[in-house]
């Protein structure tokens, strides 16, 4: 009896052995690359509170399944995603993943696979992969620069920090701004108000202008900077049912809205700003 006990302590023991040699050194074979994938909108510059998009690929180049391996995803040093990752033998894994910079600045994004060590993979410096971005400075807001020169009456302006419909209603109140409720384009008025009451506080700095003309017409400008889509007002058009077309121009990708019968927008994003004129 006692030898019989003997043998099965020996033999749990063997397979214990066998699973710790194999979990920590048996050579799981994997190789790891990063790429980096822009935004839709395919813009070579990147700027604050535009949002990056990553592809990480994972290659299993060795001849075993690699279970529930853990994947540190890291932004200057810091941890930010730590997915646990299954791959079958000579198969890859993507895993998607975005990131939205507050500041300028140089940003470095790196990958690790199998962080605790816990696999005994042979190349670590091929598990790992690492990206720079450099997010640019945007210039100020200077919505006034847009607003034609030549027979301007009147002009007003304002830039503010004021989030969503604080926004809206300040400078409604407080500043000659038509596309803000003063009449002379109740187009963009409305336009706007729905506008700011759905995304407003995800925005972090909107600068406007406007100037009343000598033939008696008004131009509107406003540049908008935040964690929005740069194509946030083609977006907004299609869900006020407004009727919009887009098209490249100097390499920026340019959206009109119609907003009345004799009141249009547009639209584009440039220099980190999303600038329209009404």
């Amino acid at each position: 009896m006692k030898r019989e006990v003997y043998y099965w302590m020996a033999l749990f023991a063997l397979v214990i052995a066998a699973a710790l040699f194999y979990r920590f050194y048996y050579s799981a074979g994997i190789s790891l690359s990063a790429r980096f994938v822009q935004n839709s909108s395919g813009f070579g510059q990147v700027y604050p509170y535009q949002k990056l998009y990553f592809d990480v690929i994972l290659n299993n180049t060795g001849s075993t399944p690699v279970s529930d391996m853990g994947v540190a995803v890291k932004i200057n040093g810091n941890t930010t995603y730590a997915p646990g990752v299954t791959i079958p033998a000579g198969k890859s894994v993507r895993i998607a993943f975005n990131y939205t910079p507050t500041g300028s600045g140089v940003y470095n994004f790196s990958v690790v696979a199998d962080p605790g060590r816990l696999y005994n993979i042979v190349d670590r410096a091929g598990s790992a992969a690492g990206l720079e971005v450099t997010v640019d400075q945007p210039g100020s807001g200077e919505a006034y620069t847009l607003l034609p020169s030549n027979g301007i009456v009147s002009r007003s302006e304002v830039n503010s920090n004021l989030l969503g419909f604080l926004y809206y209603s300040d400078i409604g109140m407080n500043y000659n701004i038509p596309a803000f409720g003063s009449g002379s384009l109740p187009g963009s008025s409305s336009f706007f108000g729905i506008f700011f009451r759905v995304v407003g506080s995800e925005l972090e700095n909107v600068s406007s202008a406007s100037a009343v003309y000598a033939d008696g017409n008004s131009v509107s400008s406003m540049w908008i900077r935040g964690y929005v889509n740069p194509e946030i007002i083609s977006i907004a058009a299609k869900g006020q049912n407004l009727t919009s077309h887009s098209y490249i121009e100097n390499g920026n990708n340019v959206t009109v809205v119609d907003l009345t019968g004799n009141e249009s927008l547009c639209s584009w994003y440039s220099d980190g700003w999303i600038k329209t004129v009404t």
